[in-house]
């Protein structure tokens, strides 16, 4: 079933537009699993260092983002191309 867009401002580019919840193609939070204060404090900061805004969105508890279908698609190539260049 395709999702339904809901109108409203995109937050990437700000304009009013149909949106659509981004969802993140890597998820370092669920990867890193359980682990004792002193690694998960080095796992975040890591997450902090590289610039991985999207873990950094759950780790901040914020909702998915809501974009539009073109800014969407650019930030799948970010999210891609972030992902190559970290190595997830």
């Amino acid at each position: 079933m395709t999702p339904q867009p809901v109108e409203g401002t995109c937050e990437r580019c700000e304009q009013p537009r149909p949106l659509f919840n981004y969802v993140t193609e890597h998820d370092c939070i669920d990867v890193a699993g359980l682990m004792r204060l002193p690694e998960a404090v080095e796992w975040i900061q890591q997450i902090e260092d590289t610039g991985d805004r999207w873990c950094e969105r759950r780790l901040n508890h914020k909702p998915q983002a809501q974009l539009c279908i073109r800014c969407h698609d650019k930030e799948r190539e970010d999210e891609e191309l972030y992902i190559k260049e970290n190595q997830l």
